[in-house]
């Protein structure tokens, strides 16, 4: 399995400064939250 390189091999920094950014304006937001229930029965399965 190949290992992930490291910060240094990968010249990145250790901290970034987003104080600048921006939300994407090309993403839609959702627009209706949704939840879903189940019965104790179904969780206990999942389980």
């Amino acid at each position: 399995m190949k290992q992930r390189a490291t910060a240094e091999e990968n010249n990145m920094r250790k901290e970034y400064d987003f104080s600048k950014a921006k939300k994407n304006p090309y993403v839609r937001q959702a627009k209706t939250p949704l939840s879903i229930r189940h019965d104790q029965e179904t969780i206990q399965a999942e389980d």
